[in-house]
């Protein structure tokens, strides 16, 4: 289950970045503003999704 939730954390952190480079760059951004907010989004996003998954896993074990 850990390798699951990893997995699904990186994936969605990735997605996040590359969500944030297209509407940066889109906006007219310089690339060090896109590559700086992408990589924090990867961060931010990715422990969001572990936060995520271990709050409603936390609900589990009460049952």
């Amino acid at each position: 289950m850990g390798g699951l939730v990893a997995g699904l954390s990186v994936a969605c952190g990735v997605i996040a970045a590359l969500v944030c480079w297209i509407v940066l760059k889109g906006l007219g951004a310089d690339d060090v503003v896109a590559f700086t907010t992408s990589a924090g989004a990867v961060v931010v996003v990715s422990g969001a999704v572990v936060g995520l998954v271990q709050f409603v896993r936390s609900f589990e074990d009460r049952t």
